[in-house]
């Protein structure tokens, strides 16, 4: 990506203070910049760009936007316990002793870590551009969303109004980001604290408001952090650009449901010959130019800005999904489905400001974050049933040597169902185990989204080395059948069906239920 007026050899050195000139309703963030004759100048850019905005990057669309620097790992006991201090127009978080630097590879080095406050809270509230843009304006999440807890699971109301779109629900790590803002009262408390900052810190200056970007952090504890480092010339380790965050905790607990007029599905069509229409994505690379002078349309596609993305990593991942509520169309015979199309090819100059009807340009977008967190929790949570049925076999037989694998199904070409309607991975949850002095693999696919009645798949295995080769195909036959074993399973050898019983779908499996079921696996295996 490229910024209009950064030139291209352009490295930023600085991230400084915030500007807003009278009569003007955007934030300007003042950025340092050295380029390639060592030549030192400075530039306002629009707030809404601050998930890119990174010490150590080059804007350029030939280069991937990083600079090569020193990479460590280290560790925060208590970030309550570092202080604050101010330097050329940028706020820091010190470390109250020098900490261990773990680079990969090399002997580890102590020193004194300063984190810049920017940078803290880029990586930990500035997803994209509306929880950035949000950041500045007071309780403006209170305006979008209401949270309610039912003593089982918490419900997110979107309101009408909030100027994300269906489609922006998809992405399940916005979908996280939201949730651990929305519910975590200490991450909120934090978010919020930007807001009352700015209002309580702003300075004026004849025609100008500035102020130097603060907020009070998270009680963040015990946490890890992989981060690009520059070494001042008092022998102070200033962190450029955070990498990685790990040993997160996001304290939400129960499954979170997205819901709301955003979400109500009316592609369902009274035709039973309606069919869906569907369109290539769209042309996902980093060749986008950032123009501050334009501003975004609000009747064009917005396109995703490709930059370098911070991995998060909780012990307890947050595990959220869209309640769609369905309505009946009495549109014609074929209905689009707008939240995949994309018929608009991808153009260069986009604008990252909110999306207007007076706008001239696509407005672009970032993904800021990317969550590696371990889903094992989540995904045992969509397999509750199966995973019962499994428990109660494995001990009625005395079988000690069970292995549970969830799989990701891929993607494949011309075929949407690798998703889950919310935009989640597809999961095929595999049961692995001898019985009778056979090998068996139990496979069971997550379809609780859809209206498919999928029965379990049970195969004997001769090797488990053999059946890891032909896993591969398997799950693509798996998906290219809109979710079905009739071309996938015979790929594996010998199998059975087994069918759910009686009213598995529509309440809670019960003891009596299981009973059956079990009968009906014990069968089959024989």
């Amino acid at each position: 990506m490229e910024i209009v007026g950064l030139p291209s050899d352009a490295l930023l050195t600085n991230i400084g203070s915030l500007s807003r000139g009278d009569g003007y309703k955007d934030w300007l963030v003042t950025v340092n910049y050295i380029k390639s004759r060592n030549e030192n100048d400075w530039k306002g850019i629009k707030f809404s760009n601050a998930p890119a905005l990174c010490r150590g990057r080059m804007y350029s669309n030939n280069s991937d936007g990083s600079k090569k620097g020193p990479v460590f790992e280290f560790t925060i006991d208590d970030l309550e316990s570092w202080s604050d201090f101010e330097y050329f127009h940028a706020r820091y978080f010190e470390s109250p002793a020098p900490v261990t630097l773990r680079p990969v590879g090399a002997r580890n080095i102590s020193a004194v870590c300063h984190i810049p406050k920017f940078e803290l809270a880029r990586v930990l509230f500035f997803y994209n551009e509306y929880l950035a843009i949000c950041a500045l304006q007071g309780r403006a999440l209170n305006i979008d969303f209401r949270t309610e807890f039912n003593g089982e699971y918490h419900t997110v109301e979107v309101f009408d109004h909030c100027t994300l779109k269906p489609k922006d629900f998809k992405d399940e790590v916005l979908r996280s980001q939201l949730a651990w803002l929305l519910l975590n009262e200490e991450m909120r408390q934090s978010y919020d604290s930007i807001s009352k900052c700015l209002m309580h810190e702003t300075r004026r200056k004849s025609e100008y408001e500035n102020w130097v970007f603060n907020f009070t952090p998270p009680p963040l504890k015990n946490i890890k952090i992989k981060a690009r480092f520059y070494k001042n010339q008092n022998g102070v380790y200033r962190v450029d650009e955070i990498l990685s965050i790990s040993n997160l905790i996001s304290n939400i607990g129960p499954n979170v449901d997205f819901v709301g007029k955003h979400f109500v599905d009316d592609r369902q069509s009274i035709n039973p010959l309606a069919t869906e229409v569907t369109a290539k994505p769209k042309d996902n690379d980093n060749s986008h130019t950032i123009d501050d002078a334009q501003e975004a349309d609000i009747d064009r596609n917005k396109q995703n800005i490709m930059t370098p993305q911070v991995a998060l990593h909780f012990q307890d991942p947050i595990k959220t999904s869209i309640d769609y509520k369905k309505i009946r169309s009495r549109k014609g015979p074929k209905l689009v489905d707008e939240q995949d199309i994309d018929g608009e090819p991808k153009t260069a100059v986009v604008a990252t400001d909110e999306a207007t009807i007076f706008g001239n340009v696509p407005k672009g977008d970032f993904r800021n974050i990317k969550n590696n967190s371990d889903q094992t929790i989540n995904n045992a949570k969509d397999f509750e049933a199966i995973t019962h049925l499994l428990e109660h076999f494995k001990a009625k037989h005395s079988i000690d040597d069970m292995t549970i694998k969830y799989h990701e199904l891929p993607k494949v070409k011309h075929c949407r169902r690798h998703k889950t309607k919310d935009g989640r991975p597809r999961i095929m949850m595999e049961a692995r185990f001898r019985y009778a002095s056979q090998r068996f693999s139990v496979f069971e696919v997550y379809t609780a989204d859809i209206d498919k009645r999928l029965s379990t798949l049970i195969v004997k295995v001769d090797s488990y080395t053999q059946l890891e080769h032909k896993m591969s195909e398997f799950m693509t036959s798996v998906v290219k059948g809109s979710i079905s074993w009739t071309d996938a399973a015979p790929l594996l050898g010998d199998y059975e069906t087994l069918n759910h019983p009686i009213g598995f779908y529509e309440k809670e499996c019960d003891e009596r239920m299981l009973q059956k079921w079990l009968s009906g696996l014990e069968s089959k295996l024989i």
